[in-house]
């Protein structure tokens, strides 16, 4: 995914940690030919608002990278 669906993803992700209560937790999930994940609680949202913005827009996944680990 990139260009717009990618931006309007984001804005999507962003705007749902900022409904999160403070008991939530959530976790962020960014594959292609790798998998990496951010879990925390939502005193950390504004950390893992910029980590997902970084993440780099490569334009393909692996079906199997995108599984959530146990």
């Amino acid at each position: 995914m990139s260009g717009e669906k990618m931006s309007s993803a984001a804005r999507a992700c962003s705007l749902l940690l900022q409904t999160l209560g403070p008991r939530d937790r959530f976790g962020i999930v960014a594959f292609d030919d790798r998998t990496e994940w951010m879990g925390a609680a939502p005193r950390q949202r504004g950390s893992s608002e910029a980590w997902m913005l970084m993440q780099p827009r490569r334009g393909s996944a692996s079906t199997a990278g995108g599984r959530m680990r146990p």
